[in-house]
């Protein structure tokens, strides 16, 4: 019996391949994703980009994003596909529940790109209209709100929660109630993964 779900997976590939070898492993993903009955919702080649810290030595990286449904039973199979390719540095795969796939629609419906999303901080994302102001009277600014889904791919609003040193702020600071403290913190962690948020710094805001 299938167990269809949706995912989306986001790679970074070593700058230093040629633009064929990239298309390749590319096109490895997505063959593999409709070789095992897939379906490919959306997909973006990102491009290069700054990392937030260095990986194998790469200050720079090649990011690709892709959504798509695909039994369950494969992803397995999908993240054994990235671990054996060394020119792949860095990767998620996440499952998205229905909040997840709404934000995507939404994000897709105002033509914000995956990249805006992540690197253009003048880009006002479905959640970032949302402003944060911590110096307020504290409460859940999720619940207050409506905001049920956390995207780590939104490094503007992730900022928020974190000091000026990178550390994530905690619960009496911010508000949160400990489910979206919680899925703050793994949004966070999966940024800090991709080098798109960097683990400490000095003055990040």
């Amino acid at each position: 019996m299938e167990n269809i779900r949706r995912y989306e997976t986001v790679i970074v590939i070593s700058p230093s391949l040629a633009e064929k070898d990239i298309s390749n492993i590319i096109c490895d993903v997505e063959n593999f994703i409709k070789k095992n009955k897939g379906e490919i919702i959306y997909s973006e080649k990102i491009g290069i980009i700054d990392l937030a810290y260095k990986i194998l030595n790469n200050t720079k990286g090649y990011f690709y994003f892709c959504e798509f449904s695909i039994d369950a039973v494969n992803i397995i199979d999908l993240d054994k596909l990235y671990r054996i390719n060394e020119s792949i540095v860095r990767y998620v795969i996440v499952s998205l529940c229905k909040h997840g796939i709404k934000y995507n629609e939404a994000l897709r419906n105002s033509k914000t790109t995956v990249k805006q999303n992540i690197f253009l901080s003048k880009v006002k994302t479905v959640i970032e209209q949302k402003i944060i102001d911590f110096s307020k009277k504290m409460y859940c600014r999720f619940k207050r709100f409506g905001i049920k889904y956390v995207d780590y791919k939104n490094v503007n609003f992730l900022i928020h929660f974190l000091n000026p040193q990178g550390k994530i702020l905690p619960r009496r600071l911010t508000g949160n109630t400990l489910k979206y403290q919680k899925k703050v913190a793994t949004a966070i962690k999966r940024a800090r993964h991709l080098s798109i948020l960097p683990f400490v710094c000095d003055n990040l805001k």
